[in-house]
This record gives structure tokens, C-alpha cells and sequence, in this order.
């Protein structure tokens, strides 16, 4: 009988676990008119507030996922709280459009923030 030479927790690529580092401390799921979050929209929380890139990031995923086009640019000017009801003023701007982004905190659950997004015309 031939015994298969299977890889041991010892011989396993530790490039493929993650390290205490590489784990995020914190995630945010956007959450739009759907129940249910997008995958692949969790970040990483940065002083108790969701860093504005990713704020930013999520939007136009958003929007390119919705559309099938993606914005010229998106800006945050500051990041959002992790507190419920928290809300920041993003812009977008999509060829010619420029257009005001809501993004309203709605759940803080431990390190996971769940917002909503919400566009409209009124640009700051």
C-alpha cells in the first residue's frame, strides 16, 4: 500500500494564513435599498470612523455595479463615524455630472459599520 504524501499543518505555505497584522480590525458594509451588502465591499476602520477612500471606493463600486459605469471621481472629505445615524457629504462626478452623495451610517455592530448611500443633485 502507498501512503500519499500529504501536505501537515507544518508544511503549509504560511504566505497563505493570515498573521495577526494582515487581519483588519474593523470591516463597513455598504447597504443601499438591498438587505443584503455587496461582497467584496468590507475595509478596514481607522480611528473609530470608516477611512474616506473607502468610503469613496464603495460608492463608485456601487455605481459601476448598478450601472455598468464607473464615475470619473468620487471624493470624501473627511471619514465616516462609526456611530449610528453618523452621516458625511461624498461628491461624484460622472463626465459632466457632479452630484452630492449621502452616506449615512445605519448599524455598528463591533467592527462591522452598515451604511446607506443616497445621491441627489444638491451639490456643497
Amino acid at each position: 500500500m502507498e501512503k500519499k504524501n500529504e501536505p501537515t499543518a507544518s508544511q503549509e505555505d504560511p504566505a497563505e494564513k493570515p498573521t495577526a497584522e494582515e487581519k483588519p480590525t474593523a470591516e463597513e458594509k455598504p447597504v443601499d435599498e438591498d438587505p443584503a451588502p455587496e461582497p467584496g465591499n468590507t475595509g478596514v476602520s481607522e480611528d473609530g470612523a470608516v477611512h474616506k477612500a473607502r468610503v469613496a471606493q464603495t460608492i463608485s463600486d456601487k455605481l459601476a455595479a448598478d450601472t455598468g459605469k464607473r464615475p470619473d471621481r468620487v471624493t470624501c472629505p473627511e471619514h465616516l463615524p462609526a456611530r449610528v445615524g453618523a452621516t458625511i457629504r461624498c461628491r461624484l462626478t460622472a463626465g459632466s455630472d457632479t452630484l452630492g452623495v449621502t452616506v449615512t451610517a445605519i448599524s455598528v455592530n463591533g467592527n462591522q459599520v452598515n451604511y446607506s448611500l443616497k445621491a441627489d443633485d444638491n451639490v456643497e
